[in-house]
């Protein structure tokens, strides 16, 4: 029997999927007293002064709001907690059906940050400022920076800091980035996977590699690999169908070594799990996983079952684009066969490509996992600073009506 037979697969298509995570900016109408002068009774107390001399204030209820250096209130006092921020952003606590949550607004009373969280916490990383907002019940972390736009597009469920590295966990992977003055570089990766019953880990920590690989993708190529030593070890094709994106049964070998004696094998141990990129004589860049598999083989031997183990390698190729054109181009050429294509780009493709169709809509799943009938929300009001500065009352109207014109959609 062969010792080392590699198994070669072609096209495993990795898409990096973009998804909102509930960490976007919400805008609301707020015509309400912003910009009165405080009446005497109003501030009780001063608690904090920004930068720009505005101050936090408590009132006679206990309640703290926001006035600038004239005393006229800027944020008014609804809230139990409240701390600036910087950038003309408050840290607030309030209550939400009767649940003290925390989320961050500007001095025009826009939420920022939604209020479904625990706690935001400012963290001071290597000079740099980070803010981890934490929902404790459900192990949910969010990171922003400091002007409050999400650091990742995904939560976490664990976050911690050891020096200038944040590490961050989710479903037992983890990720070390080390923090600088630039940013976030990713420095290690240990990804947990699973072939049937075989636990496996890939440790990756090379820099040309982490440089061109984040975790969403390090985490495709671990289901991927799963997937296809599941399938070579079964022939049951189940395993690629529920998660590779190239559902292709050719472009999979089973495992089958050339031997008479051969009846069949399970994995036992799958280790020395390599990740590497290379360039093809055509150009086009590829990905490589590639593994040990300590196998405990079943063979015939004068009419008795006999088993042994043996140590084979695996080597699994990925395709992976990084851009919505070059995944178009990759479904027309028919080098791929699944992908997620967004709007206007899906229209043109299914107009020049008839042989193409839709399996499902984003909208629709988002609709099934959340169990809103109304599908994603997609709606923006984006109004130029200076414009509404100068046209105060005018945007108050407007944002009124489109109010308006959502209610009366909703209840109609």
């Amino acid at each position: 029997m062969n010792k080392h037979i590699k198994l070669l697969v072609s096209v495993l298509f990795i898409a990096i999927i973009i998804l909102a995570i509930g960490i976007t900016s919400f805008n609301f109408d707020t015509s309400q007293k912003t910009g009165i002068i405080a009446e005497p009774d109003e501030i009780v107390s001063f608690t904090d002064t920004d930068y720009s001399g505005n101050r936090i204030f408590k009132n006679d209820d206990g309640l703290f709001g926001v006035a600038d250096r004239n005393e006229r209130i800027i944020i008014e006092p609804h809230w139990k907690k409240l701390s600036f921020a910087g950038n003309n952003i408050c840290i607030a606590s309030g209550f939400v059906n009767g649940k003290l949550l925390t989320g961050c607004l500007d001095f025009e009373e826009n939420i920022v940050v939604p209020f479904v969280f625990n706690k935001i916490e400012n963290k001071n990383i290597n000079d740099t400022v980070y803010y981890i907002a934490s929902v404790k019940e459900s192990e949910c972390y969010i990171i922003y920076n400091e002007n409050f736009i999400p650091c990742f597009n995904r939560t976490w469920q664990s976050v911690d800091i050891e020096q200038n590295k944040l590490i961050l966990s989710y479903n037992n992977n983890t990720y070390v980035y080390a923090v600088n003055s630039n940013g976030m570089i990713l420095k290690n990766a240990s990804v947990k996977g699973q072939a049937l019953d075989t636990d496996y880990t890939i440790n990756l920590s090379s820099r040309v590699m982490l440089s061109k690989l984040n975790f969403s993708m390090l985490e495709k190529v671990s289901d991927n690999l799963g997937a296809y030593i599941s399938y070579a070890f079964t022939d049951n094709f189940s395993f690629i169908l529920d998660n590779a994106d190239n559902s292709s049964q050719p472009a999979y070998k089973l495992f089958k070594p050339d031997s008479p004696v051969y009846i069949s094998a399970l994995p036992e141990k799958i280790s020395n799990i390599n990740v590497y990129n290379l360039k093809e004589a055509d150009g086009s860049q590829y990905l490589y996983a590639s593994a040990v598999i300590n196998a405990k083989v079943k063979y015939d031997e004068n009419g008795a079952v006999k088993t042994a183990s043996r140590d084979y390698n695996f080597k699994v190729k990925f395709k992976y684009t990084n851009t919505v054109p070059e995944l178009v181009k990759t479904l027309t050429l028919g080098e791929i066969y699944t992908g997620i294509v967004p709007e206007t780009s899906l229209t043109s493709l299914l107009y020049k490509h008839s042989g193409l169709k839709i399996l499902a809509s984003t909208n629709d799943a988002y609709e099934n996992t959340f169990d809103i009938s109304e599908g994603y929300p997609q709606f923006s009001v984006i109004v130029r600073k200076d414009f509404a500065k100068n046209n105060k009352e005018y945007v108050n109207k407007f944002l009124s009506k489109v109010k308006e014109s959502i209610e009366f959609v909703n209840n109609n």
